[in-house]
This record gives structure tokens, sequence and C-alpha cells, in this order.
């Protein structure tokens, strides 16, 4: 058998029902209702955060700027808009710089309390990316197409 909480089963629902039907659900919702309120405690629902960071503000105006560059047909506009892509671009830099400074000092700073957070961010910028040069065969002559 289901357990309820006791403030549900001391409830005469005979006499709270009622005879006409009309009233019947209403007053068992009214009496769930009253129940609810005094034993379950009240949520707080917070607004989700409407944050957008600063580095996508400015990526989605350089891409803006650039597909309406693009459009353009004026010198005056596309002047105007090139001044506006080279300044969005600076910003974007300064903040990419902001924050690599930002994880590296938090790298720095959490040496004795996490040093494994410190050489996954270490090993993560020593390894080096090499692009695969051109093959050449016995002959000397490069390859093109993969046999």
């Amino acid at each position: 058998m289901v357990q309820t909480e006791p403030s549900v089963s001391e409830i005469n629902w005979n006499t709270a029902l009622g005879e006409e039907c009309t009233n019947k659900v209403h007053n068992v919702l009214t009496k769930v209702e009253q129940v609810c309120r005094n034993t379950l405690p009240i949520k707080n629902f917070k607004p989700e955060s409407k944050f957008i960071p600063a580095e996508r503000i400015c990526i989605r105006k350089r891409t803006r700027t650039m597909q309406i560059l693009k459009v353009s047909t004026t010198r005056v506009n596309t002047k105007k808009l090139l001044n506006t892509f080279h300044d969005v671009e600076i910003k974007i830099q300064d903040i990419l710089t902001i924050s690599c400074k930002q994880q590296q000092e938090k790298a720095i700073g959490g040496i004795k309390e996490n040093p494994k957070f410190f050489y996954t961010y270490a090993t993560k910028y020593n390894k080096t990316k090499s692009n695969v040069g051109p093959l050449i065969n016995e002959q000397g002559r490069s390859l093109y197409e993969p046999k």
C-alpha cells in the first residue's frame, strides 16, 4: 500500500467531495494543493544566465562584418567595414592574449594544490605539430597520387 502524508490520510474525502459531480475535481485539487503547500518546501527557480563571453560577441561581429563586406558595393561603405573588421580583430587578439595569461596563471597557481592540472596544461602546449612534406620515390620524383 502506498504511504501518504498523514494530513492527506486524515481528510474525510466523502465530506470533502460533496454530492455534485462538477465540484468533485475542483475539491480534490484544492485539498491536494493545500496539503502540498503545507508539506513541500518552496523551490526557488533561478533564471538562466544570459551571459555571452566577450570573445564570442567579437567573433559574431567579425562574421557579420565579413558577410556585409562581401556584398557591399560602395568604396566608402567598404572602407568603414574594413576599419570595423580591423578593430574587431584587434579586440579578439587582446581577449585571447588575456585568456591565455589567465590560464597560465591558473596553472601556475594550482601547482601545489593540483600538480596534475599543471602537467596536463604543459603537455597540451608541449606537443609540436609537424607537416608532412612532399613524398619522393626512389628516382627523386615527387608522388602526387597514392597507390
